[in-house]
């Protein structure tokens, strides 16, 4: 239970920590480049304290998960850099909604491939955290937090692009923990995936600091530091719940998921004023009902 505590505080903190880069006109870019080498850095120091030598690295081609640790790498820079923009220029609650609605991509994965239980209790509180999920993101006219400068387009497509490439990437998650990856080797398929991401990342970012000329600020070292480290911790614990004996995906998603979802709207309403309406709270108060039923299931 407290992997799972873990990784729902760490990732509704990240969440809230995007949304307060825009107030402190952080470069969102170079924090999330930043933050992909702390972990990155994190991966080398536990793989060392684990091997004893960091020359294992040299073996992880060779090994059966490379090729997915690669993949999710290039899809996790990707899609957190859109999750920013979300919170950004949606709000905390719509980008958290967008990124947490996608729990309907692995548990769906989890009943078709890994026939996991079904029953009244585990579907009513799946349709509830779907209500819910919907009835939170719902924004009134009346209480618009996005800047007129921003296209509506933009607003719709960044949410849907972190619904997709979020349910993507939980899915596999489960799929790689269940096949390939084993206690022992946690932190290496980590540093790999992490060493991917700053890659990719660095490469672009050196283009915007030579060729375009952009400066690098030191407050935005500082709030990838703030970034790296839960962000490493949220990925480590979503793993560590997932290999839990007994505990089935389609369980931990969905109350992960609308934890994350019901934490960072509270946030985003204590910390940055985000206001509601009379549905967003009623939302608010099935997302908690489905977390109730889906664990009694």
């Amino acid at each position: 239970m407290i992997y799972l505590v873990l990784t729902i505080l760490l990732s509704s903190y990240i969440f809230l920590l995007f949304k307060g880069f825009s107030k402190f006109g952080i470069n969102t870019f170079q924090a999330i480049v930043t933050n992909y080498l702390v972990c990155t850095i994190i991966g080398a120091i536990l793989v060392f304290k684990e091997s004893g030598a960091i020359n294992s690295i040299n073996l992880f081609p060779e090994e059966n998960w490379f090729e997915y640790a690669i993949l999710l790498g290039c899809m996790f820079i990707l899609v957190f850099f859109v999750l920013a923009r979300t919170a950004q220029n949606n709000g905390v609650t719509v980008s958290s909604v967008a990124a947490k609605m996608s729990l309907v991509v692995p548990v769906t994965y989890a009943f078709v491939f890994y026939n996991e239980t079904i029953n009244v209790a585990k579907i009513s509180g799946i349709v509830l955290a779907l209500i819910a999920v919907f009835l939170v993101s719902r924004r009134s006219k009346n209480l618009n937090n996005t800047s007129s400068t921003v296209s509506k387009w933009v607003l719709i497509f960044f949410p849907a692009l972190v619904f997709i490439g979020s349910g993507v990437i939980d899915t596999l998650v489960k799929y790689l923990e269940t096949n390939y990856l084993t206690y022992d080797i946690y932190n290496d398929f980590l540093l790999v995936l992490f060493g991917t991401a700053f890659s990719i990342g660095f490469v672009f970012l050196m283009f915007q600091l030579i060729i375009k000329k952009q400066k690098f600020e030191l407050k935005t070292l500082f709030a990838g530091i703030l970034l790296g480290i839960p962000n490493y911790g949220s990925i480590y614990f979503l793993v560590k719940t997932l290999s839990v004996e007994g505990w089935e995906s389609s369980m931990i998603f969905p109350v992960n998921n609308i934890a994350i979802v019901a934490l960072a709207t509270l946030g985003g309403i204590f910390l940055f004023k985000e206001k509601l309406s009379t549905g967003n709270y009623v939302g608010l108060g099935l997302a908690f009902l489905s977390i109730i039923l889906i664990s009694i299931a």
